[in-house]
């Protein structure tokens, strides 16, 4: 049978990240303080004392990048509701294997740089294993990639972990390749 893949149009992120990277740059220029936030669901426990100059809304990044089916991984922006990308991965037979807080107000961007745990962890392991890599805006603007859209990649440190243990304090998210699950029979 021929490969499922879908790939989605992705949305004008071209803009909004260079819109951020102007943001971040002018911030580094005048010495002021940039947060990257989503909608602020988990500010109140992970960074209750955050009085930066700016707050950078990463809201802006959302939607499904890409979806392949028969890989079982996808990329989405940051800011998507985890219940939209559920919703867009239910066609599919596929979820995403967290169930944490704020899935109807959150994003999946604070969902993944928040150490919240999942009730699904005993089955599939922490939230944060469930990232193969993603899209990041540095303090000074730069836009990098990290990790891969495989999930077997060994290659050198995991700079994915090293930005999600952050919290948003080494770079500002603006998307992530995931990997997903089949949804079970059950369900």
């Amino acid at each position: 049978p021929p490969r499922e893949n879908r790939f989605v149009n992705p949305p004008p992120f071209a803009s909004e990240v260079s819109a951020a990277r102007e943001i971040l740059r002018a911030a580094a220029a005048d010495g002021a303080s940039v947060a990257p936030c989503g909608r602020r669901t988990r500010m109140a426990r992970h960074r209750p004392k955050a009085k930066p100059t700016h707050w950078l809304d990463c809201t802006v990044f959302r939607g499904l990048l890409w979806l392949d089916a028969e890989d079982q991984c996808c990329e989405v922006g940051a800011g998507t509701a985890p219940a939209a990308l559920a919703a867009e991965l239910a066609p599919h037979r596929l979820m995403l294997a967290v169930d944490a807080p704020c899935a109807e107000s959150g994003t999946v961007g604070g969902l993944f740089l928040a150490p919240d745990l999942s009730l699904l962890h005993g089955a599939y392991g922490p939230p944060r294993d469930q990232v193969l890599g993603g899209s990041w805006l540095l303090a000074d603007g730069a836009h990098i990639r990290s990790g891969a859209r495989v999930v077997k990649s060994v290659a050198g440190y995991d700079l994915t972990r090293l930005l999600l243990g952050s919290r948003g304090l080494l770079g500002a998210c603006v998307s992530l390749v995931l990997r997903l699950q089949p949804i079970p029979r059950a369900l």
